[in-house]
């Protein structure tokens, strides 16, 4: 370990320093390293799930006084397209990011929600009353040992990182599935942060303490939300500059046709069907095939012919230099806030 710089190479499990909110990489010869981790936590995108943290979440519940709320956060929820029943009932929600054995993120905890029902647009009021489950917290990816101290490997550090959606009002609130999520705050993420924040500088004292506020300064640096943050909940607000340098890339690397690639993983197949749908929408014009993600025997000649046609291009020259993912928020959780119906998790970032 080497607190005594910047602490900034200490790798944590969680959301990556510089692509907080995103999906894994999926296929390298279809899509740049940018693309691949356009959504944070961005990197192209930790818990058990408590009973008593997550029951009783509802905002919507009128009967007995639930004490004054951690947090409110008011916004609207629209149509991006005629994509949803008006009547069909959803709630406005904080989805909390979980990070699996296989260190893939993905959408797991819901923590308060809301009943939005109605015509869209529909404004919203969401009261939190309850911090995330503690089981989706980051921590230490591996035992860090030097100057006298050692912090275990799976330490929590107390910072959480999550986004604003609408989901499917029967939803469970402890295993959110993709296609339970109907929409979601492209520009925005929560974060919640429990315990104190300073970046360990040249000359401070190493202490466990002074260790775990420097990684934690590193967790929450990438959302500008501050240097030393407070305990709660803080909105980050993604940097406008950034979104649009992910769209120009995303045109390019769909400019060619529109690849549909399939592996047996769901998570990355989700993110592939997605990738293939925005493209299909984008230029409808675009020639289209499908592809196997690994060449294998047996496999169909289309496969194949896709591949040698589309699957080895080089996107290099697609790529983006603009890293800042997100910028400071004067706001805080009064900036304006609008959960589009007809958007996924993948939309973030661009």
């Amino acid at each position: 370990m080497q607190p005594a710089t910047s602490g900034r190479e200490t790798r944590l499990r969680g959301p990556n320093v510089e692509t907080a909110g995103r999906m894994p990489a999926v296929e390298a010869n279809l899509m740049t390293r940018t693309d691949r981790n356009a959504f944070s936590p961005a990197r192209a995108w930790a818990w058990v799930a408590l009973a008593s943290a997550l029951s009783g979440c509802s905002a919507q519940v009128d009967s007995d006084y639930q004490g004054e709320p951690l947090a409110t956060i008011r916004g609207t929820v629209a149509l991006k397209s005629g994509a949803l029943d008006g009547d069909r009932p959803v709630n406005a929600a904080i989805l909390w990011v979980y990070q699996d054995s296989a260190n893939q993120y993905q959408p797991k905890y819901v923590g308060d929600r809301i009943s939005v029902r109605g015509s869209f647009p529909a404004n919203f009021t969401l009261d939190v009353y309850t911090p995330p489950p503690a089981a989706a917290q980051l921590t230490t990816d591996e035992t860090l040992e030097g100057f006298g101290i050692s912090i275990p490997a799976a330490t929590p550090l107390g910072v959480w990182t999550g986004f604003l959606v609408a989901i499917d009002s029967q939803a469970s609130d402890a295993d959110v599935t993709l296609s339970s999520i109907v929409g979601v705050d492209v520009d925005h993420a929560i974060v919640y942060v429990d315990g104190g924040v300073k970046p360990l500088l040249n000359g401070d004292p190493i202490t466990t303490e002074s260790a775990l506020q420097g990684l934690r300064a590193d967790a929450v640096r990438p959302f500008a939300i501050g240097t030393s943050p407070g305990v709660g909940f803080h909105l980050a607000k993604m940097n406008p500059q950034y979104q649009a340098a992910m769209r120009t890339s995303r045109d390019c690397l769909w400019a060619d046709a529109c690849v549909h690639v399939s592996t047996a993983d769901p998570l990355e197949q989700a993110y592939l069907d997605w990738s293939f749908q925005r493209c299909k929408e984008r230029f409808p014009q675009n020639p289209s095939c499908s592809m196997e993600q690994e060449p294998r025997v047996g496999e169909p000649a289309s496969s194949i012919e896709c591949r040698e046609r589309y699957g080895q291009k080089d996107h290099s020259h697609c790529n983006i230099d603009l890293t800042q993912v997100y910028i400071e928020n004067p706001s805080g959780l009064g900036d304006p806030i609008t959960i589009q119906i007809g958007t996924s998790l993948f939309d973030i970032g661009g």
